[in-house]
């Protein structure tokens, strides 16, 4: 599939041929790099390297007090992954997966269906199931793709994440975040008690999207809500209207950017709040 043990793979590396079942981890370049079979549990050592693995219910996590910067492929389903704090790229293919991104400059993207996965505080790219690029009609011609149903808690740095399908969850971060490709239905974007900025492509009023105001605005019922959420609408090029949701609850406000949505009132948006 990659190649023979001593050809050079992706990335310049020695990958090997996978075995149905295990993992190829390998480090350096060329033919000076060392290439060996592992099985889950991996634990993968402090420094650079690069683990395929091909494993059903694989546990891949680093060695306790060393941090590296690994590229995993996880071609098999129900994988945890935990990598520690270093600047990773993992690419799960499997589905099922439980990722816990540490505190590096993460880029993940997972396939298949009910991943969850938990950012850290740095700054990190997600790529869940088939998204649609952003464009400046975003949430108005996306097409017919699988259900994702994944799980994302995100971090407070800056994370970019891109949406397919439906049914996914988003644990906002107090940093600033935005999301795409979220036009396939029944997303849930909760909103951090702590603060934060967020921007949606592809939020729609009719395809069963939430935001969820409940950590923020605890206790508070929909006849007070106008004393803590204001809507403004903001029109740029091309005529395209977005609607910005500003929540301020005490010393904490969220901020919430609603892409081409149109202009929003309150009333019209109530039925897609969560309190």
């Amino acid at each position: 599939m990659f190649g023979d043990p001593g050809d050079n793979g992706p990335f310049g590396s020695p990958f090997g041929t996978i075995a149905a079942g295990s993992g190829t981890l390998s480090t350096g370049f060329g033919q000076s790099g060392t290439v060996m079979t592992v099985h889950t549990p991996i634990t993968l050592p402090g420094g650079d390297w690069r683990l395929i693995d091909n494993e059903t219910n694989a546990s891949i996590s680093n060695t306790p007090g060393s941090a590296g910067n690994y590229f995993i492929l996880e071609i098999g389903s129900g994988a945890t992954i935990a990598p520690g704090n270093g600047n990773d790229l993992i690419a799960d293919v499997g589905g099922g997966a439980t990722i816990d991104a540490g505190n590096g400059n993460m880029v993940i993207t997972a396939g298949g269906t009910d991943n969850v996965i938990t950012a850290g505080t740095g700054n990190d790219a997600f790529v869940l199931g088939a998204p649609t690029p952003p464009s400046e009609h975003e949430g108005h011609n996306q097409g017919s793709v699988p259900i994702t149903a994944d799980t994302l808690t995100l971090g407070n740095g800056r994370n970019v994440v891109g949406f397919g399908g439906s049914g996914n969850t988003v644990y906002d971060g107090t940093g600033t975040d935005v999301v795409f490709g979220a036009g396939g239905g029944n997303d849930t974007f909760a909103l951090n008690a702590g603060g934060g900025k967020l921007t949606i492509g592809g939020f729609s009023l009719t395809n069963g999207d939430v935001l969820d105001l409940s950590q923020i605005l605890p206790g508070v019922t929909d006849s007070s809500l106008s004393s803590y959420v204001t809507l403004t609408s903001h029109a740029h090029h091309h005529h395209v209207v977005d609607t910005v949701l500003t929540i301020s609850n005490g010393g904490v406000t969220d901020k919430v950017t609603l892409l081409n949505s149109g202009s929003i009132t309150l009333s019209s948006l109530e039925n897609s709040l969560h309190l």
